[in-house]
């Protein structure tokens, strides 16, 4: 992930036309890293480490799958701007959620 990021070169994040993510996996990205906050909330209610766990889990292969069917790197300067922006608050929510359940993670492969 953080390949295809370093990839699309600096991006002004500032400014992005979300609705130029329109594709499923997109909406599905979205809708899965807004359930984080209510999930941390739920785990620390039942002292259930193993849910953030799973959550990571999901995400990382959501955001997999995303890449896999999906080119970030489009001609379209706005479109590839928020696809990056993008796949950068999905690296930043996986890296916050493990480290929560004290898990290193690792930017490169």
């Amino acid at each position: 992930m953080q390949s295809i990021i370093d990839s699309g070169g600096y991006q002004d994040f500032s400014q992005i036309n979300y609705a130029l993510l329109d594709h499923e996996d997109e909406f599905s990205l979205v809708k899965k890293m807004e359930s984080f906050q209510a999930l941390l909330k739920k785990s620390a209610e039942q002292l259930a480490p193993h849910m953030i766990a799973k959550f990571c889990f999901e995400l990382a292969q959501m955001v997999n799958s995303y890449y896999g069917h999906v080119k970030i790197l489009t001609d379209n300067d706005e479109q590839k701007k928020a696809r990056l922006f993008l796949l950068t608050r999905v690296r930043d929510t996986l890296k916050q959620a493990m480290e929560l359940i004290g898990l290193v993670f690792v930017e490169r492969m």
